[in-house]
């Protein structure tokens, strides 16, 4: 992952998002986080689990990044 750096360069049709950071992807598939809500501990409402993705850029525990990566294989 590298650090942050701004950018008004358009990535998305839907709005400018200035702040940017580059990435390696994991994986190109994905997973249901809702079977994973038991084992993660950085989601705290289980409820309303969806709230913990929309800050942008997320820092999670090692263990809970291995859970997710684990159920994309």
């Amino acid at each position: 992952m590298s650090q942050s750096y701004h950018s008004s360069a358009p990535i998305w049709n839907h709005g400018v998002f200035p702040q940017r950071i580059d990435i390696t992807p994991v994986s190109e598939k994905s997973c249901d986080v809702k079977t994973l809500l038991d084992r993660l501990r950085f989601i705290k409402n289980k409820t309303n689990w969806g709230a913990s993705f929309i800050s942008g850029i997320l820092r999670i525990p090692h263990d809970d990044f291995d859970t997710i990566r684990e159920s994309m294989k």
